[in-house]
């Protein structure tokens, strides 16, 4: 048989190159941070590195999603047309990996099922038709020896019948015995699949565990979005309050800029009265002159402050744009691991979900080896009561002196073969072949 790719290697390839294309592409975009290094772009930057991460949880999950759950349906849908005796379906997944091993045990154990219902419809055929028969003869045979006790004809033909029967009882005695081999090998099939079947249940429960520690990952990193929320709002009102002490500042300066013009006019209004005092207010006019150059001086300085108030309020204002962005992006970042928390709580779902299921296929195998245990003991009865009929046939053979007594214990097993067959008809019956 030839095998696709395994199912669960497809998913690890593609899971594998999704981490390579993530790594060739994140280089170039972490190298744009660290070649225009400031410190404004951090957050960004730890903004990029978690919605790469949600991308790759996500691409992940629809991988897992399209590659291991869909090949799981597909078992439960044809496991449970076994369990209601259709034989005709058969699997079509066909990998090397867990799944597909199940698969071909499956095939195998329904071509066996199939080949044996079949073999035991024929057999159970022949049985009924022969075990008719017999009861039809003998009791025609038991009329006649009534009426002619001493007819030696009557008495040879019972015999060559008698003889015929156990030759023919003989023959399905090694049919029967052959089923009953075939019965047994298939259990030992029922209960290899049973076996995947329970190693699949474990690898449904520690991906259960994964998705589960996944969750709680995504828990921590809404956590500390939360809390990145709170510091930039933090940061917002104290841009706001500096901000608004930079205005205060601003006020400030222009009340200094306005005593240093009017100190500039005291000092020239003291330099005209010194000019009029003539030589006596010559030491005023030198402080006057000292006083208007301190003046211009203040007002220099409250011009170059004045400059760089407003330039760090223009910064402020930068910050706190910077600031309001950071928080929108936070928002979003917040709504996004949001959202993966909820995908993640229904992947977790649906693994439980396919746990269930492939219980429930356990327990579908569990009641078709019930339902083959029970065929083997029918099969065994009536081997058994075949070779009670080929003791009496050849006793009858040996001791025609009490033919009529064993002519009747023939005759009753004959009628109790006859129901067994029957029933074993009936049994079989309720499988849906394609040879039939």
């Amino acid at each position: 048989m030839i095998f696709r790719k395994s199912v669960i290697r497809r998913y690890f390839i593609l899971s594998i190159v999704t981490g390579i294309a993530m790594g060739l592409i994140f280089p170039p975009f972490a190298g744009l941070f660290t070649y225009y290094r400031k410190e404004s772009y951090s957050l960004p930057f730890t903004l990029s590195c978690v919605t790469a991460g949600i991308v790759v949880g996500l691409i992940s999950y629809y991988i897992g999603k399209f590659t291991l759950i869909n090949s799981i349906k597909d078992l439960i849908y044809h496991f449970d047309s076994l369990s209601k005796g259709d034989l005709t379906k058969r699997m079509n997944v066909r990998s090397n990996d867990e799944i597909g091993k199940l698969s071909l045990c499956f095939n195998e154990f329904v071509d066996k099922l199939e080949g044996m219902v079949c073999e035991m419809y024929k057999m159970s055929n022949s049985l009924t038709e022969f075990s008719s028969n017999q009861f039809t003869e003998i009791k025609l045979i038991l009329n006649e020896d009534e009426k002619q006790n001493n007819n030696i004809y009557n008495i040879e033909t019972l015999r060559n019948n008698t003889s015929d029967t156990t030759e023919n009882i003989k023959s399905q005695s090694k049919e029967i015995k052959r089923a009953s081999e075939e019965i047994n090998s298939i259990t030992q099939s029922v209960f290899s699949i049973t076996d995947i079947a329970e190693h699949t249940m474990k690898l449904s429960q520690t991906t259960s565990i994964e998705a589960d520690n996944g969750w709680k990952y995504v828990e921590k990193n809404l956590e500390t979005m939360k809390r990145i929320n709170d510091t930039v709002k933090d940061i917002e009102e104290k841009v706001i309050k500096l901000g608004e002490s930079s205005n205060a500042i601003g006020k400030i300066i222009n009340v200094m800029s306005s005593i240093s013009e009017q100190t500039n006019l005291l000092a020239l209004n003291a330099a005209i009265e010194a000019a009029k005092a003539g030589e006596a207010g010559r030491g005023f006019a030198v402080v006057a002159d000292e006083i208007r150059k301190l003046a211009d001086t203040s007002k220099r300085s409250a011009v170059d402050i004045k400059q760089l108030v407003k330039s760090i309020q223009e910064e402020i204002k930068t910050v706190d744009d910077i600031t309001r962005m950071g928080y929108k992006e936070v928002e979003i970042g917040t709504t996004i691991s949001a959202d993966l928390k909820l995908k993640l709580m229904n992947v977790i779902d649906n693994i439980n979900s396919t746990y269930g299921e492939i219980k429930n296929i356990s327990t579908s195998i569990q009641k078709q080896l019930d339902s083959m245990t029970q065929i083997k003991s029918t099969a065994e009865n009536i081997a058994t009561k075949s070779v009670l009929v080929e003791e009496l046939s050849q006793t009858q053979i040996n001791a025609l002196n009490t033919i009529s007594e064993k002519l009747y214990n023939t005759l009753n097993s004959s009628g109790e073969l006859a129901n067994m067959a029957e029933d074993l008809n009936k049994m079989i019956k309720m499988f849906k072949t394609s040879k039939r």
